[in-house]
């Protein structure tokens, strides 16, 4: 009875493990870097992780948190193009040759993504 007792327990600890984990990709942006995207442990944030756009030669690694406000506007279709302000976000930046990046608040810029990549990545992470 012991052992059947533990087996369960193990199996169910073991599920919860497996199906808690993130959920995540990796997308590639125009000066062919890795921009990550995960999911938060509390399910209304995405992460994005990325280069500081300004130093091409090294990687130097910035996260941004964006909540419900900025998955909305990253989702919408855009057909106007400049900086749309997130408030407590950051700033995405649309161009006419149909690609995005994104602001910290602390001003540092990503690498330009194509737009449908992006909103594409960030569907398939969030929902």
């Amino acid at each position: 009875m012991r052992i059947l007792f533990l087996f369960t327990l193990v199996t169910l600890v073991s599920t919860d493990f497996l199906f808690s984990q993130e959920k995540s990709t990796i997308i590639q942006t125009i000066n062919d870097r890795e921009l990550k995207i995960y999911k938060g442990n509390n399910k209304i944030n995405i992460f994005f992780e990325y280069c500081d756009a300004s130093n091409i030669e090294d990687c130097f690694t910035s996260v941004i948190k964006f909540d419900l406000r900025g998955i909305v506007k990253l989702l919408e279709e855009r057909g106007k193009f400049g900086k749309v302000e997130i408030q407590e976000n950051g700033t995405l930046i649309y161009r006419e040759d149909g690609t995005t990046s994104i602001i910290s608040l602390a001003g540092i810029e990503s690498d330009f993504i194509d737009s449908k990549i992006l909103r594409n990545a960030v569907r398939d992470v969030f929902f």
